[in-house]
Order: structure tokens, then C-alpha cells, then sequence
């Protein structure tokens, strides 16, 4: 087993993988392990045992189908809060330059409804928008909203936006490779995954295969991409992470389809209080 990040074979066993009851992810890969890696410190299962073909049809047929109502306005208020943060780092990072607005391409990997997406036009109403959405519950209402599904390949883009998404990658490198050919010189990545400093707080580990703190969140990207990809920015937000995963409100809360009032998004911890984690980068 190596780590998906730094390649070293330093891993020690952590725990076993928590799965929710009835799980369907438990049926497709069963028993998994979760490990840490010594050099960079990321946490995570062993991928070589995740097909990836198995797991791209749990996100189409799967992930959202016990389908908490992502249109309850608790639910809206929780979404809207990330994405304004997210398009905050937009306004606060990106540059326009000589480009028309018209002509800007963002790509969402991973869009579920297009909160983040819908946000961003508010900022480049002309933009282009686009995603690779799996999940089938999403698409129509990705279409009806102008938002393309596609692939990243298709072609260049300004903006990547990543939000909770890296940690479900069989091979994270083989995604931020893919983006570094895609994205236009100057264009901004911005990564949303949870702050899994709280790892041993959480009652379920699914869906995640890579689990990040800051340490190895800024590891992966300053040691594989140093050359191609300055970092802007890494820190933590949202709720403190201790009292809310410990609380009422925590995310099994959130989860059994009563979630909490809506939070901000858009503060800024020192350290790893908050419940997310952020990295922002630029193309060299």
C-alpha cells in the first residue's frame, strides 16, 4: 500500500472504517481499513481496493438516493452560506485580466445542484458554467438552471471549483493532474473538503476514501505541484469544529434530514478550528 498523496509506503493502521447502517457503499466494498500515512500525514483507506468503475456507479445510482431534501429551506440556507464563501474567495482572488466577462469558463467538478455555480454567475453573470455531475438526481436540475454536463475535457476553463469532493477521489493526483492541463495560465483553483482534524469525532467516515487536515491538505499540493501551482491560501472555517460535532447540532444532526439553522461560511480560524477546510492556488 502506498499513500495516494506522497507515494510513501509509511502507513500505520488507524481504525476501521465506520459505514452508516444499511449502507450500500458497505455492500460494494466491505470491511474497509483506514490508515495514516507518517510522511505527509493524510489519512485514508487503502485505494488499491476501491474499483473505480464500482464507485463511479454508487455516485450515479446511489449517493443521494436515501435523497435528504436538499430543497428544505434549512437545508437551501446551508448551501447558499458555502457557496457565497466560496464565491467570496472568487471575487477576493481572481483576475479578470484582458478576457471578456462573456468568455469566462468555470467548471465545478462534482456540482451536486449547483449551488456554488449558481453564486458565481451572480458575480460573471455571462460566464460559462459546467460540471461532470454523476448523480441523475442533479442533472435535471443542473440543465434547467443553464449549467452544462460535460467533461473536463472538453475544454479550457478559468476557474475549478472543488467543493467536498477531493476526499471522494480513488486517486486525487490523477484529478488535480487533469485540472493543470485544463486550466487556462493564471486561472484559480478553489478547494472546499471537510477539516478531518475532527476525524475521531464524526459517526460515520462515509463516503470519504481521503480524510485532510491543513498539514496534509498544503502537503499534497506544495510537494506534487510546486512547479505548476502557487498556494494563495489554506485555512479553516465555518462552525468550531470541537462543539459542533460533539453537540446537538452535529452532523448526524444534519444528516437525519432535520438539519441546523443555517452557519457562516465565511469566517476565518487561525488554526484547525473550523469545521472546513480551504486551499486556494493559481496557475503558474
Amino acid at each position: 500500500m502506498k499513500c495516494c498523496s506522497c507515494k510513501s509506503e509509511k502507513l500505520i493502521f488507524y481504525k476501521k472504517y465506520a459505514y452508516w447502517d444499511n449502507s450500500v457503499l458497505k455492500e460494494k466494498f466491505t470491511d474497509l481499513g483506514i490508515y495514516q500515512c507518517q510522511t505527509c500525514d493524510l489519512i485514508q483507506v487503502n485505494h488499491s481496493e476501491i474499483d473505480s468503475e464500482i464507485l463511479d456507479c454508487y455516485y450515479v445510482e446511489s449517493y443521494r438516493g436515501s435523497g435528504f431534501n436538499v430543497y428544505s429551506p434549512e437545508m437551501e440556507g446551508w448551501f447558499l452560506a458555502r457557496a457565497a464563501a466560496l464565491t467570496n474567495e472568487v471575487k477576493r482572488h481572481f483576475t479578470v485580466q484582458n478576457k471578456a466577462p462573456n468568455s469566462l469558463k468555470v467548471f465545478e467538478f462534482g456540482a451536486g445542484y449547483g449551488y456554488n455555480l449558481l453564486e458565481i454567475r451572480s458575480l460573471f453573470p455571462n460566464a460559462e458554467l459546467s460540471t461532470n455531475e454523476l448523480d441523475l438526481h442533479c442533472v435535471e436540475t443542473l440543465r434547467a438552471n443553464n449549467i452544462q454536463v460535460t467533461s473536463i475535457k472538453d475544454h479550457f476553463n478559468d476557474i475549478f471549483v472543488l467543493s467536498h469532493v477531493l476526499e471522494h477521489f480513488v486517486n486525487p493526483l490523477s484529478i488535480i493532474d487533469e485540472i493543470c492541463k485544463q486550466l487556462n495560465t493564471n486561472g484559480l483553483i478553489i478547494i472546499e473538503v471537510p477539516n478531518d482534524h475532527f476525524l475521531d469525532l464524526k459517526i460515520t467516515n462515509e463516503p470519504h476514501l481521503s480524510f485532510f487536515n491543513k498539514r496534509s491538505l498544503s502537503h499534497l499540493f506544495k510537494e506534487n505541484y510546486k512547479d505548476r501551482l502557487e498556494v494563495l491560501d489554506v485555512y479553516t472555517s465555518g462552525p468550531e469544529g470541537k462543539e459542533y460535532f460533539s453537540g446537538p447540532q452535529g452532523i448526524s444532526y444534519f444528516l437525519s434530514k432535520e438539519p441546523p439553522a443555517p452557519v457562516d461560511f465565511s469566517n476565518r480560524w487561525n488554526g484547525d478550528e473550523g469545521i472546513c477546510l480551504r486551499i486556494i492556488l493559481r496557475k503558474l
